[in-house]
């Protein structure tokens, strides 16, 4: 610090934060006795040799936490679990538990709404879909969850990796629906066809500015289609070679997608992630189908006991069933 003052910097500011392994472990435990000690003196010698002294908060980004914090002080994220139940009938069963940290759970509130059950014509044909580099679990681009992720993972290049869908009977597809994890997300892609699996031909390229979209092509019936990941988000899909796609489905003309997120930037939103260099969801909500009004939704938290049980005399059709809570 006293050099520093010499060459004529004007302030310090004392990060700490973890390397992941890359850097040695000191001697001192962070927020020990003597770990304050050194603080203290630090905070000295600045006022010493007039210099700013600046600190974060806490140990690591972005949060203020640790262990002398209590759970009921900490900081709070919603939490949520869906269930879908097809009525009419008499429901009397335990909600899906709302996913929760140092399990600490406390109820929000309880709610439904109808809603139709999309059978996307691509997962009656039994297509087989395989990729270019190792993929895990390949059948979630297509199972309409909008909740788990199929990962693809690359040795050197994610880029310009791609997933390839092959039917045993040609199949009509005129759009693709891209829903990626954030910053795990690809860029640059190319929807290709091809009738042998071998020579296959550009039916369509576009940016992917946002998570989630459904890009038109060209109105193509082919037995092998390839989505071809051209170029990918530098952090973290470039930086880990890693993509994580909810859903990679080729749909066909005039199918409807419901219960897509309709609020945008919603995870920035809700807590659940940061963001700086691209957008969650379109914000033209008029392009979004399904969206359930307001006067549909109904108010079940009455009806949700202490240990998470629902009664409810569910009326005909399908209702998704969420259960909010925070943790």
């Amino acid at each position: 610090m006293e050099e520093m003052s010499k060459q004529g910097i004007g302030g310090v500011t004392l990060f700490d934060i973890g390397g992941g392994g890359e850097y040695p472990t000191g001697k001192v435990v962070f927020r020990s006795p003597e770990w304050d000690k050194l603080f203290a003196h630090t905070v000295k010698e600045a006022n010493r040799l007039g210099l700013d002294f600046g600190f974060m908060n806490c140990d690591g980004y972005g949060t203020s936490g640790g262990p002398w914090v209590k759970p009921d002080d900490a900081m709070k994220q919603i939490t949520c679990s869906k269930i879908t139940i097809k009525g009419p009938v008499t429901f009397s069963e335990t909600l899906p538990q709302p996913a929760t940290i140092d399990n600490y759970y406390k109820e929000l509130t309880v709610f439904a709404c109808p809603v139709e059950l999309e059978k996307w014509n691509i997962r009656k044909t039994g297509v087989k879909i395989s990729c270019s580099s190792d993929i895990k679990e390949p059948e979630r681009l297509i199972d309409n969850d909008f909740i788990h992720y199929s990962e693809i993972s690359a040795k050197e290049n994610i880029e310009n990796q791609y997933v390839q869908f092959q039917f045993d009977q040609p199949f009509r597809a005129a759009s693709l629906l891209l829903f990626s994890v954030f910053r795990y997300s690809p860029i640059e892609i190319e929807v290709q066809s091809s009738d042998d699996g071998k020579n296959f031909s550009t039916i369509g390229s576009f940016n992917s500015k946002t998570y989630v979209r459904v890009e038109k092509f060209q109105e193509t019936t082919a037995r092998y289609f390839r989505v071809i990941f051209k170029t990918a988000q530098m952090y973290m899909a470039k930086y880990s070679n890693q993509l994580r796609l909810v859903e990679l489905a080729l749909l066909q003309k005039d199918e409807i997608l419901y219960l897509l997120p309709p609020i945008n930037e919603w995870e920035l939103k809700s807590g659940l992630w940061f963001n700086y260099d691209n957008k969650f969801a379109d914000s033209n909500y008029s392009q979004l189908e399904g969206i359930v009004p307001a006067s549909s939704w109904v108010d079940l938290t009455s009806k949700l006991d202490k240990d998470g049980k629902l009664n409810w005399q569910v009326p005909d059709g399908n209702w998704k069933v969420i259960r909010m809570g925070y943790t």
